[in-house]
């Protein structure tokens, strides 16, 4: 009943369904086959040849973006290659030095990104040293923090509640900040 009711509505939402299963059907097939404008030989060669060319000189600037996950500051520095990078391409720089990612790769310049876990070289951090206090920064390039500041101050006087947040290390933005801190200690 419903069928001769309704013979144009059915009739045309069959048809409707028919052409969008070809469509899918036709779309599914042709995303397997090769693609109509191949790439010439010409065009190929000319990529393959610029990228295996570009090797590391000794006149190649090596700029080393450092970035400190901790505070998320990044430092930036540029030197000359190291030894063991001069003549290398960038997949033999890339084998060779696996826990840097290269940003940018040519004759002139090369752009490397290393990230560490731990704050940048512009933060000062106090934390116990022995029954002392010591101030620590970063080493530019690396997670090693050398001694900056020893403070002569007796961490038995220090009151309780900093002496728990000193244990594990405090850190500080600014020189003065740390300057305000200390002078707070030793009143």
């Amino acid at each position: 009943m419903f069928f001769h009711k309704h013979r144009k509505f059915v009739i045309f939402f069959g048809m409707l369904f028919i052409i969008g299963l070809s469509g899918l059907v036709g779309f599914i097939v042709a995303e397997g086959e090769p693609r109509i404008v191949a790439q010439t030989e010409s065009e190929e060669s000319a990529v393959k040849a610029g990228a295996s060319n570009d090797r590391i000189t000794k006149d190649t600037v090596i700029t080393w973006d450092y970035g400190y996950e901790m505070c998320r500051h990044h430092v930036y520095v540029d030197t000359e290659p190291e030894p063991k990078m001069i003549g290398l391409s960038f997949s033999q720089l890339q084998d060779a030095f696996p826990d840097v990612h290269i940003v940018s790769f040519s004759a002139e310049e090369v752009v490397l990104n290393k990230s560490f876990s731990c704050y940048c070289p512009e933060h000062y951090i106090v934390r116990k040293s022995g029954n002392k206090l010591a101030v620590y920064r970063t080493v530019a390039g690396s997670n090693e923090q050398d001694i900056y500041i020893n403070i002569d101050i007796d961490f038995k006087k220090i009151e309780e509640e900093d002496r728990r947040a000193l244990e594990t290390g405090r850190i500080f933005s600014s020189f003065d900040d740390l300057q305000i801190f200390l002078g707070r200690l030793t009143e």
